[in-house]
């Protein structure tokens, strides 16, 4: 799962994403351009289910269980 993690990290770092250090299943990920509540919506409407916290402090940030 660290591998999977790892590897997670580093295609999201590459297509603008900004992401939390971890040592958890759970990746904290931000795009530089796009709204997390956007890429919450996009994603839901693939299957791809992710938690997005509506908070002004996370509001851009996804929640990705790496499992």
């Amino acid at each position: 799962m660290i591998a999977d993690r790892d590897r997670m990290l580093e295609g999201l770092k590459a297509i603008g994403f900004r992401v939390l250090p971890s040592a958890t299943n759970c990746i904290f990920a931000a795009h530089e351009s796009v709204p997390g509540e956007k890429l919450f919506a996009a994603l839901r409407s693939e299957g791809i289910l992710v938690r997005h916290f509506n908070q002004d402090r996370t509001k851009n940030w996804l929640r990705i269980s790496v499992g």
